[in-house]
């Protein structure tokens, strides 16, 4: 009965979600006000205090519309766990250590993982099936569909490539993307064929113990069914690590300790791959 009323509660949080209503955020902001009004209280006072002394400062003594961030101070200073957090980090690690010529990245965050390579110089090739605005001296940009051969085709090959976060949402529509549910295999095939012969591809990717597709946002992985898609495309496994359901990493040394079997009996955790092209 209790596993009943905690599923029901979950499709009912779920759905006021969907609609653009957070149930949480009420709760939040209702403890947090009392400290919000306490603070805005005491900066009037002291203002009041001045007696005008600074007001050739308005930014420290004149009031505007209110934007309250009440749930601020309830919150930690940041995430340092997570998918995106370690792959970015681990994978641009590892690019400034091989420091490629020029690096293709295709899909992957821009505010994340492709500000890391950029803050080393790092020349870049960016592609998305969305259109960018980025000045930046180190990176140009193409306007490419993943899923599409021809487009492809029309690229010189690479020795360094990374698609992180993305093949699990291509041919889901979710991006503008055309529906097809080879989408994702369709994806790593022709990121296999833009590599050059050894080459390497750093690719990552939403990892569970059951694959499926969560429509529309995104596909579950299992290692299993990676390591055929890989063996596929002429792709070896040349490292491997994963960040858990809790959002740790661990970083997999003996790749024969690789759990294709059960994926570390995850749900929804992260894969995290270095691939070698063996043939053309």
């Amino acid at each position: 009965m209790k596993n009943k009323i905690k599923s029901l509660k979950s499709i009912f949080i779920y759905l006021l979600k969907y609609f653009g209503i957070n149930p949480i955020a009420p709760i939040q902001n209702l403890i947090g006000t009392p400290k919000y009004l306490m603070n805005l209280s005491k900066l009037y006072l002291q203002i009041k205090k001045s007696s005008g002394k600074y007001s050739k400062f308005p930014s420290a003594v004149k009031f505007s519309k209110p934007l309250p961030e009440i749930y601020d101070p309830q919150k930690e200073s940041g995430s340092a766990s997570g998918h995106y957090y370690h792959q970015d980090l681990l994978v641009a690690n590892k690019i400034f250590k091989k420091s490629p010529e020029i690096h293709l990245d295709i899909a992957s965050r821009i505010d994340g993982f492709v500000s890391h390579l950029l803050s080393f110089e790092q020349k870049l090739l960016i592609g998305d099936i969305r259109p960018l605005d980025i000045k930046n001296e180190n990176c140009d940009f193409i306007q490419i569909n993943l899923l599409d051969e021809n487009e492809c085709s029309k690229l010189k090959k690479f020795k360094s490539i990374s698609c992180l976060h993305a093949i699990e949402h291509m041919g889901l529509g979710r991006f503008g993307d055309p529906i097809d549910y080879l989408g994702h295999l369709k994806a790593i095939n022709n990121l296999s064929k833009l590599l050059s012969v050894s080459g390497i591809l750093y690719l990552s990717h939403p990892l569970g113990q059951k694959g499926r597709i969560q429509f529309n946002a995104h596909r579950i992985i299992s290692l299993g069914e990676a390591f055929e898609i890989f063996r596929n495309c002429n792709l070896t496994v040349e490292e491997f690590a994963y960040v858990d359901d809790k959002g740790d990493l661990y970083k997999i040394n003996d790749l024969t300790q690789i759990d294709y079997k059960n994926s570390f009996y995850l749900n929804h955790g992260c894969a995290i791959w270095t691939l070698k092209k063996e043939i053309s």
